[in-house]
């Protein structure tokens, strides 16, 4: 996978977590975002990339908030259910919904 693709693809699911699809999805795009975290070199680069842009996925995540999901998904020792449920909370907090 290109680089630029692995990290639109990040963004793409990131976006949808946040706010682009409805809710029930975010499991589905959480299995995915796994897959990328277990099986893609590159997925530590690409996800600090798109998470470190200004208000990403909405302006309610700060920045703080940004880099504790990242810190989160990026432990080696994170199991899956741990990790869909730190994409799930990042999914609360950019819809404002906490």
């Amino acid at each position: 996978m290109c680089s630029g693709s692995g990290q639109q693809l990040i963004h793409t699911l990131l976006a949808g977590v946040g706010h682009a699809v409805a809710r029930a999805h975010v499991p589905a795009l959480a299995n995915v975002l796994w897959a990328l975290q277990q099986h893609a070199s590159q997925f530590s680069a690409w996800l600090l990339a798109v998470l470190g842009q200004d208000e990403f996925p909405t302006s309610r995540v700060t920045m703080q908030a940004r880099e504790a999901l990242a810190g989160q998904l990026l432990r080696g020792s994170i199991n899956k259910k741990d990790f869909a449920e730190a994409v799930s909370d990042l999914s609360v907090v950019a819809r404002g919904l906490c």
